[in-house]
């Protein structure tokens, strides 16, 4: 807790400015992807008698996550990191965003939809990023996953992007649950000492704040 508090109080300043550019890029993007949504078509149907997570009276644009997409790009070329694997985690969720986008157009099937997620997955841990180790909750030190941390990885980068499409029904749900975990890897990323992370994801905050 005390790395954390001496972390934000010298990166403070930088903190509140890539929340604000988030929150201020999402607030310009949102009106222009309600627009284009109504503009191709890209809606949500109307609800049907017993479907629990939509409530929808009328037409509703899908392209919100455009808003939150694009500034999420425009945060990490301001941030100006382009590690390897900061690069594959932008890489992979632009996979993965398009092809869900391109699934609220037309409809895709379910391997489609795995096959466009799994992709989106690999290209992550392609390029450096997947669970290494965890803590052994029997002791002090660290399991080594191997290979098997990959299939970890795999399943928790498959498994969210499905929850998260799962809960978003109401409006500010989806976005707030994932807003709260942006925060709290956030402060993790902020416990290691690792800037352009707590960064990103503190401007990813300010984006769903807006939205």
């Amino acid at each position: 807790m005390e790395e954390i508090l001496i972390f934000a109080k010298i990166h403070l300043t930088e903190i509140k400015l890539y929340f604000f550019y988030g929150f201020f890029f999402s607030s310009f993007f949102t009106p222009i992807a309600i627009y284009l949504g109504r503009k191709f078509g890209i809606v949500d149907r109307l609800s049907r008698k017993g479907e629990r997570n939509k409530i929808n009276e009328r037409p509703f644009p899908r392209t919100g996550g455009l808003s939150i997409y694009l500034s999420f790009v425009l945060i990490f070329l301001i941030i100006g990191n382009f590690s390897r694997q900061i690069v594959g985690i932008v890489i992979g969720s632009s996979i993965i965003f398009f092809g869900m986008m391109l699934d609220d157009k037309k409809g895709l099937s379910v391997l489609q939809k795995f096959s466009i997620q799994f992709t989106g997955a690999f290209v992550v841990i392609m390029t450096g990023t997947a669970f290494k180790a965890i803590t052994n909750p029997f002791g002090d030190d660290m399991l080594r996953l191997g290979w098997i941390g990959i299939v970890f990885t795999v399943i928790w980068i498959v498994g969210i992007t499905n929850a998260v499409n799962i809960i978003d029904g109401l409006d500010g749900l989806a976005a707030g649950v994932v807003m709260i975990s942006s925060i709290s890897i956030s402060l993790v990323a902020m416990f290691k000492g690792n800037l352009s992370l707590s960064l990103l994801l503190f401007g990813i905050s300010g984006t769903l704040v807006a939205f």
